[in-house]
């Protein structure tokens, strides 16, 4: 793969929580928990850095065989895609990156998302239920 991963940065909020990342997607109003190594994967993705590069960094900094930073950049790539959080990807779809993260069951790649409600909804106040109690 030579394309060079690009994160996105427009809308975005995020900092580091130990050594994760937690992103505040403002324009989808999601936040995500990336793991340390999808955390410095993003991190990476300034353009620079080819795909092969970035395993070639993960290698030495987590001193992986090389097959495994790639496989784990690879999965790493393909859920930022999935969540929108790169501007220039490695060339699929986010419908596909979704359904590749589904089908996998992202088992390297530990990624947590909610939905974040809009400042409005949340200054509403507490929800009440539909139905009475009797």
């Amino acid at each position: 793969m030579r394309n060079k991963p690009v994160r996105r940065t427009r809308e975005l909020l995020w900092d580091m929580v130990g050594n994760e990342i937690v992103v505040l997607d403002q324009a989808g109003n999601r936040a995500h928990r990336l793991d340390r190594i999808t955390a410095r994967v993003w991190r990476q993705c300034d353009g620079k850095h080819t795909v092969t590069q970035l395993g070639q960094l993960l290698e030495e900094e987590l001193g992986v065989s090389s097959a495994s930073a790639h496989q784990q950049v690879v999965e790493s790539l393909t859920t930022l895609t999935a969540l929108e959080l790169l501007d220039r990807g490695i060339g699929i779809s986010r419908r596909e990156a979704a359904g590749r993260v589904v089908m996998a069951g992202s088992a390297l790649v530990a990624v947590s998302s909610v939905v974040v409600p809009t400042p409005a909804r949340a200054a509403s106040g507490p929800v009440r239920p539909i139905f009475k109690r009797k």
